[in-house]
This record gives C-alpha cells, sequence and structure tokens, in this order.
C-alpha cells in the first residue's frame, strides 16, 4: 500500500466518523431543499425556520460594488459578536438565490468566496448566531466593459 492510499484512506474514514456530529440540525435536510429554493423566502424558509433575519452593524459584507459579467469576485462575510453557527451567502435575483452556506463550530464567523453574477444582485449574508439570525446587503451592479471597475477595491458595508 502506498502512503497516498494510506493517507486518503484514513481521511476519508475520519470524515465518516466526524461528519455526523459536524452538521448540525439546522443545516441537515433542509440546506438540500435550500439550495434547491426559487426565492430567497422559500431559502430563509428552509434554513432558518422561524427566524426572522434583522439587519445588523456587527453583520460584515465585503465585496466590490462593480463587476463584469462572469467575472469572479471576493465575498466576504464576518460577524463580530458572539461565535457564529452558520453563515449562507444568498443573491435573491439569482435563478437559485443560495449561493453558498458555511456551517460553523466555535468559529470567529467568518466566511470568503468567489462568486460570479450575470446581472446586477443585492448580495446578502445571514448570520446565525446564539442571539438570532442577522444580515447585510450589499448591491453589486454588473457592467459591460469594466468602465470604472476599481480592480482590487473592496468596500465593506454592514447592515
Amino acid at each position: 500500500m502506498e502512503r497516498r492510499d494510506f493517507l486518503m484512506g484514513a481521511a476519508a474514514c475520519g470524515a465518516l466518523l466526524v461528519g455526523g456530529a459536524i452538521v448540525p440540525a439546522w443545516a441537515g435536510d433542509g440546506a438540500a431543499a435550500a439550495f434547491a429554493a426559487n426565492s430567497e423566502d422559500e431559502v430563509l424558509a428552509r434554513l432558518f425556520p422561524g427566524l426572522t433575519a434583522r439587519p445588523s452593524d456587527a453583520v460584515d459584507l465585503i465585496a466590490p460594488y462593480l463587476a463584469t459579467p462572469g467575472q469572479a469576485i471576493m465575498v466576504r462575510a464576518a460577524y463580530r459578536r458572539e461565535p457564529a453557527q452558520g453563515i449562507a451567502i444568498t443573491a435573491p435575483d439569482a435563478e437559485r438565490p443560495l449561493v453558498a452556506l458555511a456551517v460553523l463550530q466555535r468559529s470567529a464567523g467568518v466566511f470568503g468566496l468567489r462568486l460570479r453574477l450575470q446581472r446586477s444582485s443585492p448580495v446578502v449574508a445571514y448570520v446565525l448566531s446564539e442571539s438570532g439570525l442577522y444580515s447585510a446587503t450589499r448591491r453589486i451592479k454588473v457592467t459591460r466593459g469594466g468602465y470604472g471597475m476599481g480592480f482590487g477595491r473592496l468596500e465593506k458595508k454592514g447592515g
């Protein structure tokens, strides 16, 4: 047996043993249904039943304000209060609004991803913590040609 095969097998066994303990109940079956949802309201109902999101200055959504169609942009969400249990990123104007779901345990509440948008859309970060569900919104304008793009410039917006 090669070292690589052994390490891959050990990693797979470890993931199987720990896997059930990592995914909390709120992200179980509802997550698959949320990714298939066609509206943001349906996503929230599947992921966070019975909770209402409140805009909060404690949620920072960092993203560029302009993008070109299909360009991968960096989007980061951070929560500055108690440890976050999870972060969901949505693009409500997309065909499938739920873009990403991060299940966090005893974490500082930071999550980032690369996102491609075909048309202008708000991007919303939802953060689930022990004290409730919080959100921050950032509108990203998609333009052709990239005039005035400000490459490398990210703006921070909370609430």
